[in-house]
């Protein structure tokens, strides 16, 4: 207990000289505290960036030393790749009041670290940090991703192989002198269930091609003009030759406004919605999509009557390789990752993917995108 105590007056000590050096006015007692998380924890001037505190976890992450902190701005450790982007996260700060973002700063021994700030402005003007070194996360993350990218392309050639051969059976079962025999028939018709496994597997695995591109940065979009009504009623209109032993698909509204985006990815997006509308509603007979515009802005939302999604799990639902932890759900065939790049379609135009949803009432998914893409 002696010991604790002498080691308590000494902190504090230390902090009173700290908060000294550092202009940074709060009691003691909050110093000592800071002190000892693990976390970096910064002070900085708003408008100069100037450090105006740093817990000892800061100055060891970025290799600086408490006497010279009124010397260090902030902004000048950041990459130079990184201080646009940085630039823009502040103006964004300023009107949330709070932000986390990730940049890479320079650290220890010179060498820049990936690190996640969680910033606030105080009342005062100032800005307090939590800084926290993701260096390694973000290497892990880049490997997996690597890996990925190289297992779906070693997978897509063969699948994709497979497809042409079991469609170039099928054209030629189909126009075989003995169509008309049993045996032939249930030939054809293993044939046709054949290439519906394998459009699944390529449709898999191009996702995860997608979500690998995603993870690099190469994720691009090839725009142009095109009709939205049009884009959607086609997409609307294949659901209900393909699923109309299990649902109709009802088809609402019109924007009569062309877009600007790729129609390819939307369509993607479109499919995955559809898909997961069925999915989740085993029970129900109709999907309901609706289109809609204003202000510049085109909607289009798609209404299951299922399961629906449970308030705690609805945050996660964009999440790559996110799957529900009830029960019901755990039913359902997937890996979680369409959701995941339909929200990231989306964002890439500009727009919002949104969740509507309560447990027993069905969901509603609405995509809003920019007509202008801008």
């Amino acid at each position: 207990m002696a010991r604790f105590i002498t080691n308590m007056r000494k902190k504090l000590k230390k902090s009173k000289q700290s908060e000294k050096r550092w202009r940074f006015d709060l009691p003691m007692s909050y110093n000592v505290l800071l002190e000892e998380i693990s976390e970096g924890v910064m002070l900085t001037d708003d408008r100069t960036t100037e450090i105006l505190y740093a817990n000892s976890a800061a100055l060891k992450l970025l290799g600086l030393k408490g006497a010279n902190l009124h010397k260090v701005k902030l902004f000048e450790l950041v990459h130079p790749e990184d201080k646009q982007e940085v630039k823009k996260y502040y103006e964004i700060l300023k009107k949330k009041k709070k932000l986390t973002t990730e940049r890479r700063i320079k650290g220890k021994d010179g060498k820049y670290i990936v690190v996640e700030r969680k910033a606030r402005i105080l009342p005062n003007g100032k800005v307090i940090s939590t800084l926290r070194d993701v260096s390694r996360d973000k290497e892990a993350e880049r490997r997996k991703n690597l890996f990925m990218s190289m297992v779906s392309h070693e997978l897509n050639t063969p699948v994709t192989s497979m497809s042409l051969y079991l469609e170039i059976l099928q054209s030629k079962l189909e126009g075989a002198d003995n169509a008309e025999n049993a045996y032939h028939e249930e030939v054809v018709r293993l044939v046709k269930l054949a290439r519906g496994k394998v459009s699944k597997q390529v449709m898999l695995i191009n996702d995860l091609l997608d979500m690998t591109k995603i993870g690099f940065g190469k994720f691009g979009l090839k725009k142009e003009m095109f009709d939205f009504d049009e884009l959607v009623k086609k997409n609307v209109d294949q659901a209900n030759s393909i699923f109309k032993s299990r649902h109709v698909f009802k088809l609402e509204g019109k924007v009569k406004s062309p877009v600007f985006g790729d129609p390819d990815r939307m369509e993607q997006v479109l499919v995955n919605l559809f898909s997961n509308a069925i999915k989740y509603s085993p029970l129900a007979e109709q999907v309901v999509v609706t289109v809609s515009g204003k202000g510049g802005k085109v909607m289009v939302k798609v209404k299951d009557f299922g399961i629906g999604i449970e308030k705690k799990e609805q945050r996660k639902i964009f999440t790559r390789f996110f799957r529900s932890s009830g029960e019901r759900e755990k039913t359902f065939p997937g890996l979680g990752i369409g959701l995941y790049l339909s929200r990231e379609i989306v964002r890439a135009h500009k727009g919002k993917l949104t969740l509507e949803s309560a447990p027993g009432q069905g969901s509603t998914f609405t995509v809003t995108l920019p007509v202008k893409g801008e």
